[in-house]
């Protein structure tokens, strides 16, 4: 009974965890998954926990 319930919790706590986070698509069809922290005119801001904070332009 139990490992019917949290197996679907689990689900539930991850989709709404994955959901308040913000995506960036690169035009070679990687993703960096986070927080933006700056949007300017042709640069965006985005910490990474690989690569430190990345400035990308648009």
């Amino acid at each position: 009974m139990f490992r019917k319930l949290i197996i679907p919790a689990f689900v539930v706590i991850l989709i709404a965890q994955s959901s308040n986070a913000d995506k960036i698509r690169m035009t070679n069809g990687s993703r960096l998954i986070g927080e933006l922290i700056r949007i300017e005119a042709n640069k965006v801001t985005f910490p990474t926990p690989f690569a430190g904070t990345l400035t990308i332009s648009q």
